[in-house]
């Protein structure tokens, strides 16, 4: 026999008297006091549809209380960065420190940043 028989076979044996037991059944779970069990489901639902909302909404809140915006005092090239901490400008590379809300350089401004090039390896590159 093949599946489609068998479901045939199932609704010639489904009688109206199951349906009216199904019927009273549901009836006497109602009278039972079993809605908890629906409003568990929706308590549960709101649940998940609220929590990522609200975490969302005060995600966005933290956000703007500890991003700052500001420029580099070396290269004047915009930056953004967290409240209180240390970070370098992508522009320049200066190492900055962030206080009261704006953007300071670490070491101060009259530090001169020296590279050393070696000579000789010029005069040899140079000779040849």
């Amino acid at each position: 026999m093949n599946s489609y028989s068998s479901r045939l076979l199932w609704l010639k044996n489904f009688s109206p008297g199951c349906f009216v037991n199904l019927l009273l059944l549901t009836f006497l779970l109602g009278l039972a006091g079993l809605s908890w069990i629906i409003n568990g489901l929706l308590m549960i639902l709101g649940i998940i549809i609220i929590t990522p909302v609200i975490a969302l909404l005060i995600f966005k809140w933290w956000l703007k209380n500890n991003l700052v915006y500001g420029h580099c005092p070396v290269c004047n090239s915009e930056l953004t960065s967290f409240r209180n901490t240390e970070s370098y400008c992508l522009n320049c590379g200066e190492a900055l420190q962030i206080k009261n809300g704006e953007f300071h350089c670490i070491t101060s401004v009259d530090t001169v940043d020296v590279e050393i090039v070696d000579s000789y390896d010029n005069q040899i590159e140079s000779s040849s």
